[in-house]
């Protein structure tokens, strides 16, 4: 992980801002949270989807979950883990399957052209 202190010792904040720069453009807006201060075990990020959809996220080390449906709102007390923030954007936002996709075949694009020319 990219926020591992000496100590073992997690630096959810880096880790959240590591995540945000991936997921970034995907989203409308993607920021930790001021008002839930971060924990030993976690951080909560507020994430407001293409769809202009709002969320709470808890990350932690078993990985990502709806914490609640506004911004600083931790009242969904739901079970479901996602491994990365990528599967949990791909189950709230539609749009963001999409941008993705977008994103990805462009790379493979400017790949593609980047090859020709060196040949």
């Amino acid at each position: 992980m990219a926020g591992t202190e000496d100590d073992g010792v997690i630096d959810w904040t880096a880790e959240a801002e590591a995540v945000i720069e991936d997921v970034k453009q995907f989203v409308k807006e993607i920021v930790i949270s001021e008002r839930i201060q971060p924990l030993r075990t976690g951080i909560f990020i507020n994430v407001t989807t293409e769809e202009n959809e709002k969320f709470c996220v808890e990350f932690c080390s078993q990985g990502f979950r709806v914490a609640g449906h506004s911004y600083d709102e931790v009242t969904d007390n739901s079970d479901i883990w996602y491994e990365t923030p990528y599967s949990l954007l791909s189950t709230i936002s539609p749009q963001y399957c999409l941008l993705f996709g977008n994103s990805l075949m462009q790379k493979l694009s400017d790949l593609q052209k980047s090859q020709e020319n060196q040949d």
